[in-house]
């Protein structure tokens, strides 16, 4: 009755205005559900990420309800619950609020009281670490900076901790965004051969994956113990089905040296309990199936866990509502009722969601290629409706800059790039990551918690531009910083080094967004070894690896030129630090039709290729056909005579700031001793030209 009434009381008007959907699209909906025998919804996280989701799911399944599809084969209900076994995580009780019975099973098994107090859910642990109640910071695989909210304050969170630590297949950039001690663990992927244990496993199992022609299981194992070969262990997995299978890696190690999760769990439940624990932590570690044997006493719906994973396909998890079964105080399914949530924007205001791209897994970007939506080149974009490019005064492909609007204030990125598209009214849709900054941490669904990163108030405005001289428009130019080169007479990485407290690379980024606001700025690395070090990668814009590998110079500015579809590239090397953005902009004025490259002239009368603009596609096909034939590969030199140049005379420089200290090269530690006395001396001339 309370369903029926309130459904009653939602107008049409109201329905149409929240949802962004003509009526005659939604009547084809309804049309096609009524008709249908069975019906499956599957939904996600554009559900789950609104400040309404939990009464949103409801209504879905209230809808399933009324057409009989909760029970019956071939229909029902099926929320994706992600991945990386976030299923399974529940299921084993990784929850802030453990549930009574797994509980009870719990101490039971294992001799111990757990805390009474419930724990803290992600949004909770990023506030209780930003206010220091909080301390240590321990992950368990993931990239927990990329995939928060408000990235700002998730990075001072984290590293506001004590300690941090992250056991990981892959380093990331929540890796290197270190606490006042910090602790990176590499481990073993699913996907690799798992043998590393302290002793041989047991010989009363065997998966039936390690079972050879002809021979039982035990003989199988026995004969691989007698000759001292440790048998490959394999871990279980819970699909959002419920499903549960194993899942044993077929690839050889990186390293001898890596160590299971498992294994690293148990080294460290052993040195920081001691001798007071109940639990045999190198039984645990040696032989999974003493893991398992436990999960079976403790967690409903896993009994004889062992024998069970062993067949094929696994087991499914119990799902009661499948078979009929509501717990619930009448043991019947109960419909639920929510009013229909309605959000007024003020007038030049969107409603802004984050999606993921074709060239995305989760957090890790593959490329910047975005089949779904036809986009090539840059991640930075935002989606909008063309009704809605009007009325704000913009146009297609012109750079703007986004502020998000909450209770506690406002956040803003820079740099992004309109893109007309068929979106609903008032609304608009940006990357994620990308647009992670903008996610208010406390704007959380209502029950959930959840961070409603598809419902974020913002308003967008163009881009501003610090020059108004220069003739090239700013989204006509991307810049690259090549940190290539093997850093051998520095010891270490350059673009790491630190040149008057901030890290080479990031000053140069630094130079390049106060001469050209709005235009991306990505890394150019020969490989992923290279972006290691670089704590603050998620300032900049992301980064491309070179195409053409050892080929020096050539082969970084080949990869920046073929990974950019805007007409001009400024490219700047991060061992030449000191280079401003006065230069940057004197350079940029001189760009004009009839050149391909423009290059600054140094002091000493050479020409400076690596803090130069270049045309990209003519600089490009001729980098390739130079790099297809020379070896080694051609000097930058060679590069530079095959072009029309535009070299810009020292003349036309020199009263820049410090114009004669521009140009200096960081290759030692006493050219970096150098360096730092020579920043010195341009901050006092800019500050005294000012």
């Amino acid at each position: 009755d309370e369903l029926i009434a309130m459904l009653d009381a939602t107008g049409w008007d109201d329905i149409l205005e929240a949802s962004g959907i003509n009526r005659k699209r939604i009547a084809e909906a309804a049309g096609m559900i009524m008709s249908a025998n069975k019906i499956i919804t599957c939904w996600a996280m554009g559900v789950t990420q609104h400040r309404e989701a939990v009464a949103t799911i409801q209504d879905i399944v209230n809808l399933h309800l009324l057409r009989g599809s909760i029970g019956k084969p071939g229909a029902g209900l099926c929320p994706v619950r992600g991945h990386s076994n976030v299923q399974g995580d529940r299921t084993m009780g990784i929850w802030e609020q453990m549930n009574p019975t797994f509980r009870a099973n719990l101490e039971k098994e294992f001799n111990f009281k757990t805390p009474e107090k419930d724990g803290l859910d992600t949004v909770a642990s990023i506030a209780a670490m930003r206010n220091g109640s909080v301390k240590v910071f321990f992950a368990m695989g993931g990239n927990f900076a990329a995939a928060s909210p408000d990235t700002e304050v998730v990075e001072s969170a984290v590293r506001n901790c004590d300690l941090t630590v992250n056991v990981l297949t892959k380093l990331n950039r929540t890796a290197v965004m270190t606490g006042k001690t910090s602790l990176i663990l590499p481990c073993l992927g699913r996907s690799e051969i798992d043998r590393n244990a302290d002793t041989l496993v047991r010989t009363d199992v065997a998966s039936a994956s390690e079972q050879l022609p002809g021979k039982s299981q035990a003989v199988e194992k026995r004969s691989l113990a007698d000759k001292g070969v440790r048998a490959p262990r394999f871990v279980s997995t819970e699909s959002t089905m419920l499903n549960v299978q194993s899942s044993q890696g077929i690839f050889e190690p990186a390293s001898e040296h890596l160590r299971s999760e498992p294994w690293i769990v148990s080294q460290l439940a052993k040195a920081t309990l001691g001798e007071n624990g109940t639990v045999d932590w190198d039984a645990m570690a040696a032989d999974y199936d003493n893991i398992r044997d436990a999960i079976s006493r403790v967690v409903p719906g896993c009994e004889n866990y062992n024998e069970r994973i062993r067949t094929d396909g696994g087991f499914y998890m119990p799902n009661p509502p499948r078979e009929g079964v509501f717990k619930t105080p009448t043991g019947n399914a109960l419909f639920k009722s929510a009013p229909l949530e309605k959000i007024v924007l003020e007038r030049g205001r969107l409603l802004l969601t984050t999606i993921r791209s074709h060239g995305q897994f989760n957090t890790t970007i593959y490329n910047f290629r975005d089949r779904y939506r036809g986009i090539d080149g840059s991640r930075r974009v935002v989606f909008m409706n063309e009704k809605n490019i009007a009325e704000l005064g913009l146009e297609s492909g012109q750079p703007i800059d986004i502020t998000s609007h909450f209770d506690d204030g406002e956040r803003e990125v820079k740099g992004f790039t309109v893109v007309p598209y068929e979106i609903p009214v008032d609304c608009c849709a940006a990357y994620f990551p990308e647009a992670n900054p903008l996610v208010p941490l406390g704007s959380t669904a209502k029950r959930s918690n959840t961070p409603t990163s598809k419902c974020i108030i913002v308003s967008i405005k163009p881009t501003g531009r610090n020059t108004s001289s220069s003739e090239c428009a700013p989204m006509s130019i991307e810049a690259f910083i090549l940190i290539g080169g093997r850093s051998t007479r520095l010891g270490r990485d350059k673009a790491a080094v630190s040149l008057g407290g901030s890290p080479m690379v990031f000053r140069i980024g630094a130079s390049i967004r106060g001469a050209l606001d709005g235009v991306l700025v990505r890394l150019v690395a020969a490989d992923e070894r290279q972006l290691l070090a670089l704590s603050g990668l998620d300032t900049l814009d992301g980064f491309v690896f070179d195409i053409y590998q050892g080929r020096g110079p050539a082969g970084g500015l080949h990869a920046a030129l073929a990974n950019t579809d805007k007409e001009w590239a400024f490219i700047a090397a991060c061992d030449i630090p000191l280079i401003s953005a006065d230069l940057i902009r004197c350079l940029a004025d001189k760009i004009n039709d009839s050149v391909d490259a423009v290059v600054p002239v140094q002091p000493d009368g050479r020409l400076q290729p690596l803090a130069a603009f270049y045309r990209v596609k003519i600089v490009r096909e001729r980098l390739e056909e130079s790099l297809e034939r020379a070896r080694p590969a051609p000097s930058m030199k060679a590069i530079l005579d095959g072009l029309r140049v535009l070299a810009v005379d020292f003349e036309e420089i020199k009263n820049l700031p410090g114009a004669e200290l521009l140009f200096t090269n960081v290759n030692s530690c006493e050219d970096l001793s150098a360096a730092e006395e020579r920043l010195r001396t341009i901050r006092t001339l800019t500050r005294s030209s000012r």
